[in-house]
């Protein structure tokens, strides 16, 4: 399953050092060879239609990303603070989303 990355997501990947990108790239693998497939602890709903890829560690990661046309998108990325998702990245993720499936 091909996956594609919103620019800020790809530049927020490429920020980290090489361990943790390594990580990151990791779950990105699983993602893309299991695609829908993929469940918890890796992947988990977040709502209509959008998933979180869990990366967990020293910083706990979260890309959210949704399915498009055989694709997976990774719509945004950010490091977890909190133990709920913040709205304002689940909204932020969602307009990207409106903008693709519209």
């Amino acid at each position: 399953m091909e996956l594609i990355y919103m620019p800020k997501v790809a530049e927020f990947i490429a920020s980290f050092s090489t361990p943790v990108n390594r990580r990151i790239r990791k779950n990105l693998t699983l993602l893309e060879m299991y695609g829908s497939e993929l469940r918890y602890p890796h992947s988990k709903p977040v709502t209509q239609g959008l998933f979180e890829l869990r990366v967990i560690g020293y910083l706990h990661i979260r890309l959210l990303y949704f399915f498009y046309e055989n694709r997976v998108i990774i719509a945004h990325a950010f490091i977890k603070k909190q133990n709920k998702i913040p709205r304002k990245d689940i909204q932020y993720a969602l307009i990207i989303r409106k903008m693709w499936v519209a």
